[in-house]
């Protein structure tokens, strides 16, 4: 890591966090004073500074040795620190997750039509937003029903899309609509699968499904306010896209040669 932080910028963050000169003068311990800096993070107590300095060590030392293999062909990928450096794995499930695995509906077959390809990215076709963060809410099966979603509907519009949806998606700035989490935790099961409950997916795209018909706002028409871990389970949901979601498809576990996917109906 560049270190290139003067004397006066360690005396600013020692300010907001009164042991982070102390931890700077330890081995790595500029570097976590840094990405403290970076990713906004500060501790009420000495000892909670001190332990989450210990696991970013801990995750640090993984993210160095994954990467030191993979530039030597044993990974096909690299890693790298994020705002999430500070928590150890259990904690980031309990944290940030909230899928809850449940009673799941009927599984089906799903043909396929013509050959597969080795490897696909919608990324460049127009049809992927932004990544989202839900924070400290354990929204994780929001997001995803969601990205299922916009998915299905920004292939379905091929770039035209309602006024409503000013997102734009891809290396082309393809006109796309990004929706609302926000609707999913407030209105699903009566606003019930809040932070701390979780959810199912499946149960977010049927709200939109059958109790809205189809209908789902934008996130800038409903735009997520649960990130600091609570949500109030008041469903504010007054209108919206019309999507044309009528339901889903969910395939057979461990398939890989089955497709999951929301199904749209054909719009006017």
């Amino acid at each position: 890591l560049e270190r290139s932080r003067t004397p006066m910028h360690l005396l600013v963050l020692a300010l907001a966090s009164p042991w982070a000169d102390e931890v700077a003068k330890m081995p790595l311990g500029a570097d976590f004073v840094e990405w403290m800096d970076q990713y906004a993070q500060t501790y009420e107590t000495r000892d909670e500074t001190f332990q989450r300095f210990n696991t970013w060590q801990a995750n640090h030392a993984f993210v160095t040795n994954h990467n030191s293999e993979a530039a030597i062909g044993e990974h096909s990928f690299t890693v790298a620190m994020n705002a999430f450096g500070a928590m150890d794995s259990e904690e980031y499930r309990r944290t940030m997750l909230g899928l809850r695995s449940g009673q799941r509906a009927a599984e089906a077959a799903v043909e396929l039509r013509g050959s597969a390809p080795d490897s696909w990215d919608w990324r460049p076709k127009g049809v992927v937003t932004a990544v989202k963060d839900q924070a400290q809410c354990g929204s994780c099966w929001a997001f995803s029903a969601v990205a299922t979603m916009e998915g299905a509907f920004n292939l379905a519009s091929n770039g035209t899309v309602p006024s409503a949806c000013t997102s734009k998606c891809g290396p082309n700035k393809t006109p796309c609509c990004e929706f609302s989490e926000q609707e999913l935790v407030d209105c699903v099961n009566g606003g019930k699968d809040n932070c701390n409950t979780g959810g199912e997916m499946h149960d977010g795209v049927l709200e939109i499904a059958k109790q809205r018909h189809g209908q789902l706002e934008t996130e800038q028409e409903y735009p997520y306010t649960s990130g600091g871990g609570t949500s109030k389970g008041v469903c504010h949901a007054k209108g919206g896209v019309q999507t044309g979601i009528t339901g889903y498809t969910q395939v057979k576990a461990d398939e890989d040669s089955q497709i999951g996917r929301a199904s749209c109906r054909e719009r006017v």
